[in-house]
């Protein structure tokens, strides 16, 4: 599958982690950009595998809904509240080659469902699907992300 290159101003998302109590010495890898650096969010650094609320920016103001990711049958939507299942979202590597990464939805007991556009009538939405898709984080200029750090 091709790689996607998805710039963050086009992606329009901000993540909100929450801090994993995880034993000393056994920390999760960061989410790197194209260029190696560190994505943050504020103070905290965003790491693989840690639960996230992905809110997309930038909607039109006659959407009264919450721009927060959640999930209605298979289909990745907006119009979820904070907590609840919003927080199962998460971003793993794709592949350890380079920085590719993917989107995924996590229910216990169940285990991570993968993320991808699932082409319907010409358009294709977010489903929860085999097929993933691969993303790369590249700063841009501009952004609403506080800062990446340089490692």
């Amino acid at each position: 599958m091709k790689t996607t290159l998805l710039f963050l101003s086009f992606l329009l998302f901000a993540f909100s982690t929450t801090s994993l109590l995880v034993a000393a010495g056994d920390t999760l890898d960061p989410v790197l950009d194209i260029d190696g650096n560190e994505l943050q969010n504020g103070e905290d650094v965003i790491r693989v595998s840690t639960a996230l609320d992905i809110v997309s920016l930038n909607i039109p103001l006659f959407c009264r809904q919450s721009s927060l990711w959640t999930l209605q049958g298979v289909f990745v939507t907006m119009g979820g509240a904070r907590g609840n299942f919003s927080r199962n979202f998460q971003i793993q590597k794709y592949s350890e080659l380079g920085n590719t990464y993917k989107f995924v939805y996590c229910v216990d007991n169940v285990g991570c469902r993968d993320i991808g556009p699932a082409i319907m009538n010409g358009i294709g939405p977010l489903t929860i699907l085999n097929d993933p898709l691969q993303v790369v984080f590249v700063k841009a200029e501009g952004s609403q992300i506080k800062k990446i750090t340089h490692g």
